[in-house]
């Protein structure tokens, strides 16, 4: 007869570090910049030479996979950098987190903290010297923001976008942009990064009742706006999908702003988390108009993404997202 099983809470106080409903946001990052720099034009033939820093050459369909295996692990790395940098407020607001409530030792955290940026970069040197080197600065980004710009009212916000953004492009890295002036891969880096500067915004106060003026309505105007430049962006580099952008940009954008509208006044904390929390699920929803962009198509993207969007509802239950 077996006795109980004491090692359940402590995976569940290791998931709970690593926010499961937020790492399902990740992937699709990456993914949607690979098949935006295809559509633009860029070719993963020129790459055979620079896919070989490991000892070996992956397919062009693979690269996209490396590039949002490693976009997860640097995820990863700075949601436990998170914690491990503000232990000291989360003892006094989120005692119930694990590093606070002593379910994971801070070593143990340290430790997690370090593996994740060494997989997460040497998984990057399958896409060669440029993908291990956009990793690198993400990673250096992330670190920067945890350690230091989070700190800043509006810096803060910024670098936390910057990161959203650099996990976008290492996937249109894995598809041979190199940092040209393409429209579609810029403006797509821009629309998520000010929509995530924009949602960081407001997170920043949700344990605290306060009135958030204008910062309510700005995930909605960054939505109509950057779509729109999206839209046409991807018109003029002649993908022929560029509709989507306006067609699932403006109801996305009207989704958030009736979420905004819902924040009059001093909302509660709670009112405020749940809105963060939903403006965030709203990631997976962006990530599938610029995949279906790209792709050429909403199908395939669009029933990936709803799958997602189901498994990441029933993770919302039992474990924090923000």
């Amino acid at each position: 007869m077996s006795g109980p099983d004491h090692s359940a809470p402590v995976r569940h106080a290791g998931w709970a570090l690593l926010r499961p409903p937020n790492l399902l946001t990740v992937p699709g990052d990456p993914v949607a910049g690979f098949l935006l720099a295809s559509a633009a034009g860029f070719s993963t033939t020129a790459l055979e030479s620079g896919c070989a820093l490991w000892g070996v050459v992956i397919p062009a369909w693979a690269r996209a996979g490396v590039a949002a295996a490693s976009a997860l692990l640097i995820y990863a790395h700075g949601l436990i950098g998170n914690d491990l940098f503000d232990q000291a407020e989360d003892r006094r607001e989120r005692p119930d987190r694990p590093l606070p409530s002593g379910a994971i030792r801070p070593r143990t955290a340290i430790i997690l903290f370090l593996m994740t940026a060494a997989a997460g970069i040497a998984v990057a040197g399958f896409n060669g010297w440029a993908g291990l080197g956009t990793v690198a600065l993400l990673t250096a980004t992330v670190l920067l923001y945890n350690s230091v710009m989070k700190r800043f009212r509006i810096l803060g916000p910024l670098f936390m976008g910057g990161c959203r953004a650099l996990s976008l492009l290492t996937g249109a890295v894995a598809a041979g942009w190199r940092g040209e002036l393409s429209a579609p891969v810029i403006a797509s880096a821009g629309l998520l990064g000010l929509y995530v500067a924009a949602v960081t915004a407001i997170a920043r106060n949700e344990t605290r009742a306060m009135e958030l003026g204008v910062r309510r309505w700005l995930p909605a105007l960054v939505l109509a706006a950057g779509f729109g430049v999206v839209g046409w962006a991807a018109r003029r580099a002649g993908i022929g999908a560029w509709p989507l952008a306006f067609a699932l940009g403006a109801p996305m954008a009207v989704w958030a702003g009736l979420a905004g509208h819902r924040l009059a006044g001093r909302p509660t904390p709670g009112g405020v988390q749940g809105a963060v929390g939903r403006w965030l699920r709203g990631l997976l929803f962006m990530q599938v108009c610029l995949a279906a962009i790209g792709w050429g198509g909403l199908a395939v993207p669009g029933a990936v993404g709803l799958t997602l969007w189901a498994f990441q509802r029933r993770l919302a239950r039992r474990f924090y997202c923000t």
